[in-house]
């Protein structure tokens, strides 16, 4: 699988930021040698269970008040090129100019919405998913606009990249079969019964052009007040692409050369949406307690052909209460609940049944204890 052109510049932007971050910030690196193995007696998604990996992490300290915040690390998997990962989080400048304004450029964390970062949702900032099981959030990446005054706050926030989830990598071999390269890749399907009889699945992935994919428009703004009491609120709205890119699909039954085989095209696509968000929380010196909403609008309009089977996605309200209990230092508590209303994702087109789910999914509907 060659890089392509767009994704080398941005991988250029970055370096670029990295090096300028570097010289103006105290950055912590550090060499990693890893091992991941699945324990399971009946694991059977790769040919291996057991994964080594040399990889380096770059940071700065997230409650420093330097310009520059870097939070980026990356590995390489011997003998397994789909397990290598670049999970970049932040790398971004920041530019204090007068009247307590700064702008910040690069991949950047705001403070958009307490359940959308404490759930690792996705709905507004993209999530690195190599791990499933692990989730982290990413920033967004573009050009951002803050003021602060002595109670209150607010930011403007504009791109023209777009940067989606980061899933497991995989590939799809001159078979039109998925290689079990990655063991977190949840592969589709191999067979279906045709006519009382089991079908092979010949797969083919409709490769958009990047550039395509990456160059989307997204704004959004920000306010909150109370920054000096221990009552906080915030609000936001986003227009942005949804970061779980849309699968369309169409199918046919061919029988050249005498063998029966389905084959099956899918294609990727970007669908935006309009995400609204409000945070009521109070913080304490041990204790953090609160609750944060958000409602979910996708956008009405498709960019599929009508003859390929599509999702559909409905609007959702979520709400998310939650405490935090500080027990010593770096260890929290806490308790959170997450319950989504709508959201539900549907297909349609000539291959939609309503007795099967979509193959796109984006939801969880959750409840959760951890001590971290």
């Amino acid at each position: 699988m060659k890089v392509s052109q767009i994704g080398i510049k941005i991988g250029f932007v970055f370096a670029l930021l990295l090096a300028v971050v570097s010289a103006k910030a105290d950055v912590n690196s550090e060499v990693r040698l890893l091992s991941d193995s699945f324990i399971s007696s009946s694991y059977n998604a790769t040919n291996q269970s057991s994964y080594q990996f040399a990889g380096a992490a770059f940071t700065t300290d997230p409650h420093s008040p330097d310009n520059a915040k870097v939070d980026m690390n990356g590995a390489f998997a011997f003998g397994a090129p789909l397990m290598s990962y670049i999970n970049v989080k932040e790398v971004s400048y920041r530019i204090d100019s007068a009247e307590n304004q700064s702008f910040t450029v690069g991949r950047h964390h705001a403070p958009w919405s307490d359940l959308d970062r404490r759930w690792n949702f996705g709905m507004i900032e993209p999530v690195f998913k190599w791990n499933p099981l692990n989730p982290e959030s990413q920033g967004l990446t573009g050009l951002f606009w803050d003021v602060k005054g002595e109670n209150a706050s607010f930011g403007l926030f504009g791109s023209f990249i777009y940067l989606p989830d980061q899933g497991p990598s995989f590939e799809i071999n001159s078979d039109g079969q998925f290689v079990q390269g990655n063991p977190w890749f949840q592969q589709p399907p191999t067979s279906i019964k045709i006519f009382q009889q089991a079908t092979d699945i010949q797969y083919h992935f409709d490769r958009p052009n990047e550039t395509q994919v990456v160059m989307q428009t997204s704004y959004g703004a920000h306010a909150q007040i109370g920054d000096n009491t221990p009552w906080h609120a915030r609000v936001s709205g986003l227009y942005l692409p949804m970061n779980q890119l849309a699968l369309g699909y169409d199918g046919a039954l061919s029988i050249a050369g005498g063998t029966q085989r389905g084959e099956v095209e899918i294609q990727p696509a970007v669908v935006y949406h309009t995400v609204t968000s409000t945070d009521l929380y109070y913080q304490g010196q041990r204790i953090r307690s609160g609750v944060s909403a958000s409602y979910d609008h996708p956008n009405g309009n498709s960019t599929f052909d009508p003859a390929w089977t599509h999702p559909v996605y409905a609007d959702a309200t979520l709400l998310s209460p939650f405490i935090d209990v500080l027990l010593t230092r770096g260890w929290t508590a806490s308790l959170q609940h997450l319950q989504v209303s709508g959201g539900k994702v549907t297909e349609t087109g000539p291959l939609a049944s309503p007795d099967r789910a979509s193959i796109t999914s984006r939801r969880p509907s959750k409840i959760g204890f951890a001590i971290r």
